[in-house]
Order: C-alpha cells, then sequence, then structure tokens
C-alpha cells in the first residue's frame, strides 16, 4: 500500500497536463485560424475588384473602345492602334523619345470600392486573323499591404 500512495496524485496531474495542452493547442487554432480567415476575406475583395476591371477592359477590347496613355498622360490612342509588343506607343507619338502607351485607362473604373485599380498592356502580338493582349491589373487598397494582381492573355479574331 505504501508504493500506490502517490499515483492518485501523480495520475491527475499527468492528465491535467494533457488536458491544458489540449486547450493550448485548440486556442492556437482559433486563433491563427480566424487570422488567415481575416486575410483570405480581404485578398478575396482585392481579388474581385481586379476581376470586375478585367471584365470592363476585355470587353472594352471587343468593341475596340479602350483608351491607352503614356505614363505621364499626356498622349493617348485607342487601344486597338497601339503598336505590337515591345514598342506599345501610340502611332501619332512612335520616335525614340515617346514612352510607351501601354497604360490603360479605366476611367470610373480606376476605383472599385475601396480599391484602386491599374491596368497596363505587357505585350500586344498581332497576327493577319488576330491580336493577342497580355495585360496586368493590379487592385490595391490605400494605406494597405491588400492587393491582388492578375495577369491575362484576350485573343481578338
Amino acid at each position: 500500500m505504501k508504493d500506490n500512495r502517490g499515483a492518485a496524485l501523480l495520475t491527475t496531474l499527468i492528465l491535467g497536463f494533457i488536458a491544458l495542452a489540449v486547450i493550448g493547442a485548440l486556442l492556437t487554432f482559433m486563433i491563427y485560424g480566424k487570422k488567415t480567415s481575416v486575410v483570405e476575406r480581404k485578398y478575396t475583395s482585392a481579388l474581385e475588384a481586379a476581376k470586375g476591371a478585367s471584365d470592363y477592359i476585355m470587353s472594352s477590347l471587343f468593341r475596340a473602345s479602350l483608351i491607352c496613355q503614356d505614363t505621364s498622360g499626356s498622349i493617348t490612342c485607342n487601344c486597338d492602334e497601339l503598336l505590337p509588343y515591345p514598342l506599345l506607343k501610340c502611332p501619332s507619338c512612335s520616335g525614340v523619345s515617346c514612352n510607351q502607351a501601354n497604360k490603360v485607362s479605366l476611367g470610373s473604373y480606376s476605383t472599385i470600392g475601396d480599391y484602386s485599380i491599374s491596368a497596363q498592356v505587357i505585350s500586344k502580338v498581332e497576327t493577319p486573323n488576330e491580336v493577342i493582349y497580355g495585360i496586368r491589373v493590379t487592385a490595391q487598397k490605400a494605406d494597405s499591404q491588400e492587393k491582388a494582381v492578375i495577369e491575362f492573355v484576350f485573343k481578338l479574331e
């Protein structure tokens, strides 16, 4: 009987430590899971804003009504008139001193919700039967690291 005196206390302490470890692990998973879901929600919002701008760009390219401009905004042309890659310049200013006019003018779509949207033509390839555009759309929330970047290829026949 003398050997079993501390067995109950020892068993209780071991079970207590196991329970404490399980509770600590559950709390850690709950806190980490909450942080992850907030980050995913923010990214999803930025991604949806970028997708909306991408839809606008594709429909405008299809209607040949999308406007491209250089970084200063002083030279503009219809994006379907843009000289093929690697130039990406408007025909009215295609000299060496002219900047690329690959910035897409989004008009009212430059802001969607809390996100600033920017887009640029990163490539344009013309063949006799089709024109293929490579476009990058960026949605970013002001004063935040929330950001989504979409790059897509669009083919016009």
